[in-house]
């Protein structure tokens, strides 16, 4: 008894105080689990208020799971066309006795990392040491097998380097909770992973700085007098996360006999809404939606929730999900009965004296009227016998009345007693009850001389934090500014030696196109001069008609040898002409070397400077990379132009027939693929029809419904993606352009398609057998 008694008034204690003071005492309990952090998955059961609520807490399936009854509930989070996070949760829970519940479950949950699947067990106690206060107590076990969620694009192996073994893992986990109520409010703890252990790997399964912790605080507030059940429950919760931020998250339900309706926010998550209702007293329904609001979410799409619960017993013995400080009807109904009794004894014990009094006065008379009559009748044997009759059977009647009286008077002194004792009782509980509300206005005076102090601490914190972050910025600022001008820099420097570049490509054209000119010139002096011999010759063969045949002979001679000298003389300058022109490809094959090395050194130093200035500092070095390659294309065909007028025109005149030999067309080699560190690439011969070339691949579909919705998707971003089918692995490949060379696939892949497109990205390679 000494043990409850001073239990009870520690909890007497915690009732004085309000509900804010006892949420700052939570906040300052969880603030030594956030220093260490490294992040496992949480089960995401923030929003678990009505049904399934033993996976918050699991002290929680002794009044909010509604026991003798099945749930489900399942939440996907965040939609996206394949392999969403979700969690699945299937729990039967059953009353044991008034104080004890227990519950089986099977679960699933794919955390984007890992997919869990297994079973559930769960037990809760609660101690009621008196009508107002109570503490519930409970724990789940998960047996669970792990294995790695996502496998889907795995690299192929190669040889020499290590590849990671995917590995299924048997785990065991106690999720214990503890819940104290006192009157209407509620204050719990709880761990989803304080106790684990790895059957293979035979270690436990989460380090001490893992650890997940969780603390709620609520409050229940009646708001129909005509429904007991009907109550609106404002929570507020706090969740440590290992290598995140903590989750500080609100709660607020409104719960009646037909249907519930709740809404809360999540600093990580978002805010959520959601409702349900419940059909013929046993069959319950719900859904709930969340959107994420942070920077990091608002991309993402919304998360569902959907419950379906079946109450299993019988109607009359359903548990009303009431308030927690609220009376049940018939304790209502209790307490009115007795005071009627109480008013209904009282009466009877007035009836009852009245009575006695009235029968010892009838008594009285009817001795006396005996008495007179005894001494005036005359003395006979036959009279007196009769008369002791009489008065035997009066005085045994007396005896009987006296001892029911008697007893009567007992019965009403035991009563009134016994209703002295209450009202003595009644009387002590007001004195001992005036004392505690004179307690409790010093506990409140303390308590708001506590909240001025804290409030002055937390603007001091406040001043100090707004000087840090004014700090913060202005360093951020100069930083900034720094890194502006050492942008601004690497440009002018860049676009100095992308002058200089030309510069000198514009020295070497006008040197090649000098040379050519001169080539040009010395080719046609030297037609013109064996035009001018044959016209000579021509006017001495016309005065020299009448020679003789041997003069003839001898001119037809010398022309010969003299065309065989030219013949020379032409081949000597081919030779020449080739020489040159092939010395001038070696120059221009250099200097397209030298540019297109510096073109893409000046492509890296625009990228890197793209990744540190501004949106105007983008578009300004993205122009200058299209006047680069409009220069370099300019420069290219003018190169043609000049080979096309090199080329020398077909002589009129044939001396003679040379046999020359066919030209020898080399046969390209194929490109030799070398894969860079990490560099996720697919080759394969030509096949269905596809041309050859290198494929900058988006993503791929097994589903022509997923396939569908992601080309209309990129579509809509203002892409144009194309797509083939590949009959060998029956999958649809979506990719947005193809390449003849590895190395165009290549930077339009590490551009991000140019600043096009942002996700996930590899290169196919189909060449020729």
């Amino acid at each position: 008894m000494k043990i409850v008694h001073r239990t009870s008034g520690f909890f007497v204690f915690l009732h004085m105080f309000k509900p804010t003071v006892l949420v700052v005492l939570l906040l300052l309990f969880f603030k030594g689990y956030t220093q260490q952090i490294s992040l496992p998955a949480d089960l995401r059961q923030h929003t678990l208020t009505h049904y399934n609520a033993s996976l918050f807490n699991a002290a929680f399936s002794l009044d909010r799971n509604n026991p003798q009854s099945v749930s489900l509930w399942t939440r996907w989070q965040w939609q996206t066309i394949d392999a969403d996070p979700t969690t699945l949760f299937l729990n039967y829970t059953r009353t044991l006795n008034d104080n004890s519940a227990a519950a089986v479950g099977f679960f699933q949950q794919n955390t984007g990392v890992y997919f869990n699947t297994g079973g559930a067990l769960n037990y809760a106690y609660q101690l009621e040491f008196n009508r107002l206060i109570k503490v519930s107590f409970g724990a789940n076990a998960f047996l669970f097998k792990q294995e790695i969620a996502d496998t889907r694009f795995s690299v192929n192996p190669i040889p020499g380097i290590p590849q990671s073994i995917p590995t299924d893992d048997f785990v065991l986990q106690f999720a214990p909770g503890v819940n104290i109520q006192v009157e209407n409010f509620s204050l719990s703890l709880a761990s989803e992973n304080l106790f684990d252990y790895n059957f293979t790997d035979k270690i436990t399964n989460t380090a001490k700085s893992d650890k997940i912790f969780m603390g709620m605080a609520s409050y229940d507030f009646p708001i129909i007098s005509s429904d007991d059940t009907a109550f609106l429950r404002p929570s507020l919760y706090l969740r440590t996360i290992p290598g995140q931020d903590n989750q500080v998250g609100l709660n607020a339900q409104l719960n009646t006999k037909k249907f519930w309706v709740q809404s809360g926010y999540n600093n990580f998550y978002g805010i959520s809404i959601g409702g349900g209702g419940t059909f013929f007293n046993r069959f319950s329904l719900g859904a709930l939606v969340e959107f994420g609001n942070s920077s990091s979410l608002n991309s993402k799409d919304p998360s569902f929730e959907f419950l379906a619960s079946y109450y299993l017993g019988k109607k009359p013995d359903r548990r009303p999900l009431v308030a927690s400080g609220v009376l049940e009807l018939d304790q209502q109904v209790g307490l009115q009965n007795e005071d009627a009794n109480n008013e209904r004894i009282k009466e009877e014990l007035e009836k009852a004296e009245k009575l006695a009094n009235e029968e010892e006065t009838i008594e009285n008379e009817n001795s006396e009227s005996e008495s007179s009559e005894e001494l005036s009748q005359p003395s006979r044997e036959d009279v007196k016998e009769a008369r002791k009759e009489a008065k035997r059977l009066a005085a045994e009647e007396k005896a009987i009345r006296i001892k029911q009286r008697k007893d009567s008077i007992d019965l009403i002194k035991k009563e009134r007693e016994a209703l002295a004792l209450q009202q003595k009782q009644e009387q002590e509980l007001a004195k001992k009850a005036a004392d505690e509300a004179k307690l409790k206005a010093e506990e409140e005076a303390k308590i708001a001389k506590l909240e001025e102090e804290a409030a002055k601490i937390k603007a001091e914190e406040e001043q100090k934090l707004a000087e840090a972050q004014e700090e913060e910025k202005r360093l951020a600022a100069e930083k900034l500014a720094e890194d502006e001008r050492i942008a601004e820099e690497n440009r002018i420097t860049e676009e100095n030696r992308l002058t200089e570049a030309n510069r000198i490509a514009e020295e070497e054209k006008q040197k090649e196109l000098q040379r050519q000119e001169e080539i040009e010139k010395a080719r046609l002096k030297g037609i013109a001069d064996k035009q001018e011999e044959l016209r000579k010759l021509d006017s001495i063969n016309d005065a020299r008609k009448a020679a003789a045949l041997a003069a003839e002979r001898r001119v037809i001679e010398e022309k010969r040898r003299d065309s065989i000298e030219q013949k020379k003389k032409a081949d000597a300058l081919a030779e020449a002409q080739r020489i040159e022109e092939q010395q001038r490809q070696e120059a221009i094959q250099k200097a397209k070397e030298e540019k297109a090395l510096a073109l893409k050194e000046a492509e890296q130093r625009i990228q890197d400077s793209i990744s540190a200035a501004q949106s105007a500092q983008l578009a300004e070095a993205e122009l200058r990379l299209k006047e680069l390659r409009k220069l370099d294309s300019i420069s290219r065909a003018e190169r043609l132009r000049a080979q096309e007028k090199t080329e020398e025109p077909i002589t009129p005149i044939v001396v003679e027939e040379v046999e020359t030999a066919e030209p020898v067309i080399e046969k390209a080699e194929p490109e030799v693929i070398t894969l860079e560190k990490g560099e996720k690439y697919e080759q394969v011969d030509t096949e269905d029809g596809l041309e050859p070339g290198f494929y900058l691949i988006a993503n791929v579909f097994r589903t022509k419904k997923y396939f569908d919705i992601f080309m209309t998707d990129l579509t809509n971003k203002g892409l144009q993606p194309k797509s083939f089918y590949r009959s060998v692995n029956k999958y649809n490949y979506a990719y947005l352009e193809r390449y003849n060379t590895m190395r165009e696939a290549r930077r339009a892949r590490d551009s991000n398609f140019y600043g096009k497109y942002d996700g996930n990205m590899w290169i196919f390679g189909v060449v020729v057998e």
